[in-house]
């Protein structure tokens, strides 16, 4: 089933006022229009989400980037199948483990294990990911590096990303990922 209002259009009422992409209702003036989701408003965001008019997994499917849902604990709940190919993980690798685990951060690994080091206190994709489920203002294109664990050791990886609050998820979109 493909959701192409959802994620694709963007629009406006005859006054010009944005539009929920999927219901068409006005949204609020202060209703920042989501790159990730093109805008949908709390309501359809919970019908959605909430209460499995749509699954999760169909919904990011439905999205051509590289898209995983994360929670407020910084786990990942699911990737689209654009994000498992860029990351080389089969979907079960990536599912219910933190991000820093998902991304092969060198000190996911450590044994306070992901988001409990010192390190995690300064790892921008987190915090773009954290202050997004907080605030639930959208972020774009945010600059990060990261050391990524390989066999030959660290590999320092520069990477931009985009997060989107729908409902209680962020939706971490990976823009570009290369070695730095």
């Amino acid at each position: 089933m493909q959701f192409p209002s959802l994620f694709i259009q963007e629009g406006a009422d005859m006054q010009g006022r944005a539009i929920c992409a999927r219901c068409r209702n006005p949204l609020p003036e202060e209703f920042p229009i989501g790159e990730i989701s093109k805008g949908i408003c709390d309501e359809c965001a919970e019908q959605l989400l909430h209460y499995d008019a749509v699954p999760l997994q169909q919904l990011i499917e439905t999205l051509p980037v590289p898209i995983m849902a994360v929670n407020d604990d910084a786990v990942v709940l699911t990737a689209n199948r654009t994000a498992t190919e860029l990351l080389g993980k089969e979907l079960s690798e990536i599912q219910q483990q933190r991000g820093g685990n998902v991304m092969e951060c060198n000190y996911a690994w450590l044994p306070e294990g992901c988001g409990r080091t010192v390190h995690c206190t300064g790892c921008t994709i987190r915090q773009t990911v954290m202050s997004t489920h907080e605030d639930g203002i959208s972020r774009y294109r945010v600059e990060a590096y990261y050391d990524m664990r390989s066999e030959n050791g660290p590999v320092r990886m520069k990477t931009f990303v985009s997060t989107e609050k729908v409902g209680d998820v962020v939706l971490l979109r990976i823009d570009d990922m290369e070695a730095a």
